[in-house]
């Protein structure tokens, strides 16, 4: 599960977002990743966002969040959307509250618990949160030996290392 803002993408001086370095070319190795069973592996968004002020808000937020996800050319990396990608405003919480990545698990279509997961973001908060329910964890920005990874050059191996069995 990866995080998306300062995580996968930032927002330049002009207030654009865009995609830091060698992230497409990691996620697109990730997805060719098969598990130990053979499975691909499978990787979702999990990300806060606006938050909705009623139920009927939730698919404009959802929207308008794909449409950033489209402008960097991250979509094609989380298909399909409905499963992959999570927005605390679906779960009507907000990270690192566990009901967000329940439902991003329900949302995936699988059963795995916690333990299995592992959680991508940039916040150390999140990161302590994740761990205390039992999520492996990387921070980027972070070097290697501190639990993280400091460029996305570094990442595939570095991931593909945590998730291999």
């Amino acid at each position: 599960m990866f995080d998306l803002g300062d995580t996968l993408i930032w927002k330049n001086p002009q207030g654009a977002y865009e995609t830091f370095p060698q992230v497409t070319s990691t996620l697109a190795a990730l997805g060719e990743t098969k598990c130990a069973d053979g499975t691909p592996l499978l990787m979702a968004l999990v990300s806060d966002y606006e938050r909705a002020t009623n139920p009927q808000d939730v698919l404009s937020k959802f929207t308008k969040f794909l449409g950033i996800l489209k402008d960097v050319h991250l979509v094609e990396y989380f298909q399909p959307v409905d499963q992959r990608v999570t927005l605390s405003t679906h779960a009507g919480v907000t990270k690192p509250d566990p009901k967000v990545f329940e439902l991003a698990l329900q949302r995936l279509g699988i059963k795995a618990p916690f333990s299995e997961c592992l959680f991508i973001t940039e916040n150390s908060l999140h990161i302590r949160a994740c761990k205390s329910l039992g999520m492996g964890t990387l921070q980027f920005g972070l070097p290697e030996q501190a639990g993280g990874f400091p460029h996305w050059n570094d990442a595939f191996r570095i991931i593909s290392g945590s998730v291999s069995p």
